[in-house]
């Protein structure tokens, strides 16, 4: 007996623009952008797993988006630890988050970062800098660092910085 081949239409995402932002000089597709896209696709839902907490404290989520045809699975992970101050209470929602933009995103063929994927332990958008870089940043800002920062960021302490944030004053005085 012939298996019967089942044909699926796909079409090619469109984002609207008020659905892209741009953040740390990256452009960001925000979740409501992908979920509004996915709704004219067939979306139907999603459904996230705790899939393990390891021994340092990560939490994997594993997400699987159903459409009316096809699937799509995405990771997530997040940890307490790397978290700027606003997140570490909410990094298993991160951990969740990161794991349905991921897997919406794959099943879209979005090639954009999404603002969820990038919320949490893996990013440099809100991960804290390192030691490395804010020492090396200061050396190369001309005058007083701390108030660069103020200026430049409205932060009061250096170990506040992104690791993007650090990024940029390197790049910018390097």
């Amino acid at each position: 007996m012939k298996k019967e081949e089942t044909k699926v239409e796909w079409t090619e995402p469109v984002i609207e623009p008020e659905f892209i932002v741009e953040k740390e000089g990256r452009k960001i597709v925000l979740i409501g952008g992908l979920i509004k896209e996915a709704k004219k696709q067939g979306f139907i839902r999603f459904a996230p797993t705790l899939n393990n907490i390891l021994e340092d404290g990560t939490v994997i989520f594993k997400s699987e988006v159903n459409f009316a045809n096809f699937s799509a699975i995405g990771w997530g992970s997040a940890r307490r630890e790397d978290m700027t101050d606003a997140f570490k209470p909410h990094y298993i929602a991160v951990a969740e988050t990161k794991a349905n933009s991921r897997a919406l995103k794959l099943a879209l063929g979005v090639t954009m970062l999404v603002d969820g994927e990038i919320a949490g332990q893996d990013s440099i958008a809100v991960k804290k800098a390192s030691d490395s870089q804010i020492n090396y940043a200061k050396k190369l800002v001309d005058g007083d660092f701390k108030e660069y920062i103020k200026v430049n960021y409205n932060l009061n302490d250096a170990k506040d910085l992104t690791g993007i944030q650090a990024s940029e004053i390197i790049t910018k005085f390097k």
